[in-house]
């Protein structure tokens, strides 16, 4: 069905009172959040290009701003219509009206993190809302709500264009945020010129940002020594294929964290693949718990002078500990016969301050 025959099925249509689709006047509906939409899908046929776009209801009912449909409207309002088909959504303040933007936008992820960046800085820079709020309102994270910030507000605009061309994923454009605007479009170049995939890429950035001046030129002019080093000569065959193999498992991991479902799929297909991603996720931290339970434990001394205790490295015995361990010295057989007197004189005996009594030492026999 065309553009023309779908209006005109919604003419011949007598909807009644208090519908939830109509038409309206083209001259009536405003695209005030258009600018938080600057981001591009790609060439695919749009599905929805005969369905109504969404509206709300402002200014008492004189005015209706879009929500989603932008490219829908601009094409009608190209091809000359005056009236349009719509659905009404329930009236609600413009801070909500942009969490139902990014709603009506996100089952098919035709919402682009640059789309979601524009409207974290929108609902903080002129709804007054804290980040802490924000990701209340929109149901995230803190850490979500401070990229997708960084996200609208730091990058070049070439760097923001490639985020909404999908041509530079979120991962590596929140690394580019760190850079200057000017050295993000140089960095950006170098990694269009020598073909650099997303682990070079995230390494060049890294090294860039920690260079000074001289180095960073000579990273621009040749980051492929630094980013694809040649190998050592005395690292073994056997090494190296190990270094690969956990290379290509860094990589598969980063794919599998920006991996999202294609929009296009059908129902089916879709539940196929995210029953795969949730099954491939759970192997992931599986396999991460078996890692921590197979790290060694810290090693383990123990006290010579008690076979059967343990002792943590580093930790010093008290004083009582180091008396303990002493060796006893060694004593003559009068000392051995007198040692049950020696004992009734501890317990006995008086105050440090006070001699014993002459009479226990004349019962201890001479040598």
């Amino acid at each position: 069905m065309t553009v023309q025959g779908f209006v005109n099925t919604l003419s011949d249509l007598r909807a009644p009172p208090g519908a939830d689709i109509g038409y309206l006047p083209i001259d009536k509906i405003r695209t005030s959040f258009a600018y938080l939409r600057p981001g591009r899908i790609g060439s695919q046929k749009d599905h929805l290009s005969d369905l109504p776009i969404r509206v709300v209801v402002v200014d008492d009912g004189s005015h209706f701003e879009v929500i989603d449909g932008f490219k829908r409207l601009a094409e009608w309002r190209a091809n000359g219509f005056t009236q349009i088909p719509v659905v009404f959504e329930q009236p609600c303040i413009p801070l909500l009206q942009k969490r139902l933007m990014m709603q009506a936008n996100s089952p098919s992820r035709t919402v682009s993190p640059l789309d979601e960046g524009r409207v974290v800085e929108s609902l903080i820079h002129d709804d007054k809302l804290t980040a802490k709020a924000v990701g209340h309102l929109l149901g995230r994270k803190p850490g979500w709500v401070s990229v997708r910030l960084a996200l609208a507000t730091k990058l070049s605009p070439r760097a923001a264009e490639k985020l909404a061309c999908r041509d530079l994923g979120p991962t590596l454009a929140h690394f580019l945020t760190a850079l200057s605007h000017d050295d993000q479009d140089a960095v950006l170049a170098t990694i269009s010129c020598h073909g650099l995939n997303t682990r070079e890429s995230t390494m060049l950035i890294q090294a860039f940002r920690i260079a000074d001046a001289v180095d960073r030129r000579a990273l621009l002019k040749d980051p492929l020594a630094t980013v694809r080093p040649e190998p050592s000569p005395i690292v073994s065959s056997q090494v190296a294929q190990l270094e690969q193999l956990l290379d290509g498992v860094s990589k598969a991991l980063n794919e599998l964290r920006e991996l999202r479902v294609p929009p296009h799929l059908s129902a089916a297909e879709r539940r196929r693949i995210e029953a795969i991603q949730r099954r491939v996720r759970q192997e992931v931290i599986e396999t991460s718990r078996q890692l921590e339970k197979e790290v060694p434990s810290r090693e383990i001394i123990r006290n010579p002078c008690f076979p059967g205790s343990k002792r943590e490295p580093g930790k010093h015995l008290s004083a009582t500990s180091n008396n303990e361990c002493l060796p006893r010295p060694l004593c003559s057989k009068a000392e051995a016969g007198g040692e049950k007197i020696a004992k009734t004189t501890v317990t006995t005996s008086s105050p440090p301050d006070t001699p014993a009594p002459e009479k226990h030492r004349a019962d201890v026999p001479s040598p």
